[in-house]
């Protein structure tokens, strides 16, 4: 599908207001029973119900990391829902991963009913995540102040 595929704008949308730490515009595209998932086998690999569990989860991924960059490398959309497709360069400590991973998104009309994220490489991943603190609960306030795109 090409790139004005209305999915692939709902995904840029949504992406962006992540970036921007948009809490309006990440609830205005979100179901109000939106799903999150996030594979693996680390204390980040977990499913979210519901936007603020959601914004809870991406804040606290944030705050896990020193320093987050990510950088949307293609989006791809159909009828049904969208991926993105972006690279993640992060540092914790002495650790650093640097990677590709893919948004899966399937939507209902303009907004995110569920979202996926699956890393390229799972093993690395999990690697570095392993031993990150579980996610804490918290009022959301800002989806995640560190990401910042490049």
């Amino acid at each position: 599908m090409p790139p004005d595929h209305h999915n692939a704008r709902v995904a840029r949308r949504l992406w962006e207001a992540i970036s921007r730490g948009d809490v309006e515009a990440f609830l205005a595209l979100t179901s109000p029973d939106v799903v999150w998932r996030a594979r693996g086998e680390n204390p980040f690999a977990l499913e979210t119900k519901g936007p603020a569990a959601t914004l809870e989860f991406l804040a606290n991924a944030g705050d896990a990391v020193d320093d987050l960059r990510m950088q949307v490398l293609d989006i791809f959309a159909s009828d049904r829902g969208a991926i993105v497709h972006y690279a993640m360069n992060a540092h914790r400590g002495p650790r650093y991963i640097a990677g590709e991973l893919y948004l899966r998104l399937r939507m209902e009309g303009d907004r995110v009913a569920e979202a996926e994220l699956i890393a390229a490489d799972a093993a690395a991943n999990d690697a570095f995540w392993r031993d990150v603190p579980a996610p804490r609960p918290e009022a959301p306030g800002a989806l995640a102040p560190r990401i910042q795109n490049s």
